[in-house]
């Protein structure tokens, strides 16, 4: 019995283990948020390599728009308001440190030729996307979904996710000023 009752907590454990959130931002921010359980660590351009939150997250900057996030729930790369020239640029280095990644291209341009070089297993994007790299990205039948500012991207072992909801469920995250705690606020 206390056996059984140690190799199911072991399995819960490791299920849990690498599980984070990123929260989409605003166009004009230079950061964003990943979120652990109520701990959050906001990524920005003083982050070059680090790791940070409970499930370990190994947080790498590329560029100025670059970053790529790796941990037991998969590789991560996140463009946020990067061009395509700084892609091109380090696409050698991400191809060949990040395996199966996510991209998550927040306000950054999305070229499915690019993508199909890196291995990209599913897309997240945020900001306009053109209907010719839609149709293109359907063509080639790559995963991808549209987010908003505030939407959570949710990743787990088993893959990405978006939470998003109706007006009624959405919800804002705020920094409180004075110590710094992540406070939801539930949308009217």
């Amino acid at each position: 019995m206390r056996r059984t009752f140690l190799i199911l907590l072991l399995v819960l454990l490791c299920c849990t283990l690498g599980a984070f959130d990123l929260v989409v931002p605003s166009s004009s921010d230079g950061f964003y948020l990943l979120l652990e359980e109520a701990e959050d660590f906001t990524v920005d351009d003083s982050v070059f390599y680090k790791t940070v939150l409970p499930s370990r997250i190994h947080v790498e900057r590329y560029s100025d728009g670059i970053t790529t996030l790796s941990s037991a729930a998969g590789d991560v790369i996140v463009l946020l308001n990067a061009d395509s020239s700084e892609l091109e640029s380090s696409l050698f280095s991400l191809e060949y440190s990040t395996e199966d990644p996510v991209l998550v291209a927040l306000y950054s341009p999305v070229d499915p030729d690019a993508l199909d070089e890196l291995g990209v297993s599913e897309l997240f994007c945020a900001g306009s996307l053109p209907s010719r790299t839609r149709a293109l990205l359907r063509r080639n039948g790559l995963p991808f979904t549209e987010a908003g500012e505030g939407d959570i991207i949710s990743f787990t072992e088993e893959g990405a996710e978006l939470i998003s909801g109706d007006a009624e469920e959405s919800m804002i995250y705020v920094r409180c000023p004075g110590c710094g705690t992540m406070i939801a606020v539930p949308l009217p």
